[in-house]
């Protein structure tokens, strides 16, 4: 716990148990802004995730949380407005530059 916020790392998506999948609802509540709490740090590659978001309970902060991702995964995008969510695409830069940075966010 940092503050008030607890703090979720993720760094494989495939290594979570079906029961443990579920805490991404937990995280589709913090990016649609009904759990702010919680934070989530996920690193994980675009296929997978986008295929966990696929194996969840479908509730509509789930759905509209994964097709958020879809978009800003499609259009290159970091952030889209009205969600509290920013997305880094590791491929793409210096992640020893970048993790101060997300931490710090």
């Amino acid at each position: 716990m940092v503050n008030r916020y607890k703090i979720v790392f993720i760094k494989d998506l495939s290594e979570l148990l079906e029961s443990e999948r579920e805490i991404l609802s937990v995280m589709a509540d913090s990016i649609m802004g009904t759990n702010n709490n919680t934070v989530f740090l996920v690193a994980a590659n675009d296929g997978q995730l986008l295929e966990t978001w696929k194996m969840i309970k479908q509730s509509y902060n789930v759905m509209d949380t994964k097709k958020t991702i879809e978009d800003l995964l499609v259009e290159g995008n970091r952030e889209e407005e009205g969600y509290y969510l920013k997305m880094y695409n590791l491929s793409k830069t210096n992640s020893a530059y970048l993790l101060p940075k997300i931490i710090k966010v």
